[in-house]
């Protein structure tokens, strides 16, 4: 067995679960309740998870988004909430959501998926109830959206929001760590894209609004400045590249440490375990198309 850290195991905790979370940006469920509510396909993704900040401008969202082009948001927001009001949107969106976790535990391990609930619940509870909104505006917006809702919500969608709130927590922790090492907007997707774990280049930058002139031009400083093997499509990160996106992995790692002092490291170790069986019911549901990865 290969050891690993607590902040690495709580790391990886919080990236299983939030593969349930991001399944919500492929799902067809999403894409029907939205389309019923007249959102433009284009401007779903922005639109599902910007309406908990309410009419938020094209600023706020770039702002928060932080990897989307500018330019992008801009021709989909505030147009957006003309379209439907984000009030709207959002209990859309958490409508689809437990379908999506619906289709989840209807699977082949659909009985362990159910038994795992409320231990993902009770070992979450203490977390999430620690972890603070100061710094990070995108999580104190969902925060605040999940008061408003209450928890009369089936178990399916309170597990939603608990992963939900979950991957904004460090989410806004990292937009901080990349800020704070230097790491722009385009500049951190394209190191993204390089590790070969994530999204192609080309999906990348189609569901980011990015230009392949604007890609390239960032790929070709960021080679120049050791960081990339090549300015193209097929480039991977060098051993500098490497220990930059380690860098702020670790920041990220230390910003939201703190809540998870509520457990053991035998409790994170059983729930990194919960987690995995999350993560592979979404690997095998086809939702998430692996073919978008590079």
């Amino acid at each position: 067995m290969i050891y690993m850290t607590r902040s690495k195991m709580i790391r990886s905790t919080t990236k299983r679960l939030d593969t349930v979370h991001s399944a919500s940006y492929f799902a067809q469920e999403m894409v029907a309740e939205l389309d019923e509510l007249g959102v433009q396909r284009d401007a779903q993704y922005l639109a599902q998870r910007a309406a908990p900040l309410g009419q938020a401008s094209a600023e706020l969202v770039t702002a928060t988004f932080y990897s989307f082009s500018p330019a992008y948001v801009s021709a989909h927001v505030p147009a957006c909430w003309e379209q439907a009001a984000p009030k709207e949107i959002h209990k859309a969106r958490v409508r689809a959501a437990e379908k999506i976790i619906q289709r989840l535990v209807a699977g082949p391990d659909g009985q362990e998926l159910v038994e795992s609930i409320p231990l993902i619940r009770r070992a979450l509870a203490p977390v999430l109830e620690a972890a603070d909104v100061c710094g990070k505006p995108l999580y104190a917006a969902h925060v605040s959206e999940r008061r408003v809702a209450g928890e009369d919500a089936s178990e399916l969608v309170q597990l939603w929001w608990d992963i939900t709130l979950l991957r904004e927590f460090r989410g806004d922790a990292h937009l901080s760590a990349l800020v704070v090492t230097g790491v722009g907007s385009v500049e951190s997707i394209v190191l993204d894209s390089a590790t070969g774990k994530s999204f192609a280049p080309y999906y990348m930058r189609k569901m980011r609004g990015w230009t392949s002139e604007e890609w390239a031009e960032v790929a070709e400083k960021l080679t120049m400045a050791g960081f990339l093997t090549s300015a193209d499509d097929e480039a991977t990160l060098t051993e500098e590249g490497v220990k930059l996106r380690a860098h702020v992995e670790g920041l990220t790692d230390l910003a939201v440490a703190s809540p998870w002092d509520a457990l053991s490291d035998e409790q994170v170790s059983d729930l990194q375990g919960l987690a995995t069986l999350w993560a592979k019911a979404v690997a095998q549901s086809g939702i998430i198309p692996q073919k978008l990865f590079g």
